[in-house]
């Protein structure tokens, strides 16, 4: 999203002024909010790219029970999450 924005300055205009109109013209475009907006936005991941991380999650599972097997890695304890609030 290209927009280009032009102010001109106007006879003896003091740079205040045009910085001011252009101000007013970039918050009325609308540019200012959509950058904002997409700020934080997370990019797509490329279909490769989520098989690849797939394939290591994998890897990396088997390597964890490999090693709970052969002893030399502890078990995760699974943590005790209620399953109703019925006391608050």
């Amino acid at each position: 999203m290209a927009i280009n924005i032009k102010v001109t300055r106007q006879g003896n205009e003091n740079t205040a002024n045009v910085l001011r109109k252009f101000s007013f013209k970039v918050r009325g475009s609308g540019i200012l909010m959509h950058v904002r907006k997409i700020q934080y936005r997370n990019k797509n991941i490329s279909r490769n790219m989520r098989k690849y991380a797939a394939l290591k999650r994998l890897a990396k599972r088997e390597l964890i029970t490999k090693l709970i097997k052969e002893g030399k890695l502890k078990e995760r304890k699974v943590r005790n999450v209620p399953t109703s609030t019925s006391g608050r």
